[in-house]
């Protein structure tokens, strides 16, 4: 049984690990015709994640960047 992804680091190991698994130098061409087409789209979704993580480690170190832009009084 699998645990449950709980946190975009997870998701990421979890994506990483499928990736590899997912390498067609390691597959014949039926086992790639099968499943290898995926790859690419694991990648897509993969940077997509890093992206994300990058975003929000960014916001967590300039937690009041924004502030000078939103209205006094105003909360996000």
């Amino acid at each position: 049984m699998t645990t449950r992804i709980k946190n975009l680091t997870q998701l990421i190991e979890r994506l990483e690990e499928l990736h590899t698994d997912l390498d067609p130098r390691h597959m014949n061409v039926r086992q790639y015709e099968h499943v290898g087409w995926a790859r690419r789209s694991v990648e897509t979704l993969l940077d997509q994640c890093r992206e994300e993580a990058e975003s929000i480690r960014w916001s967590e170190k300039h937690p009041h960047a924004f502030a000078r832009v939103l209205p006094r009084g105003a909360r996000a």
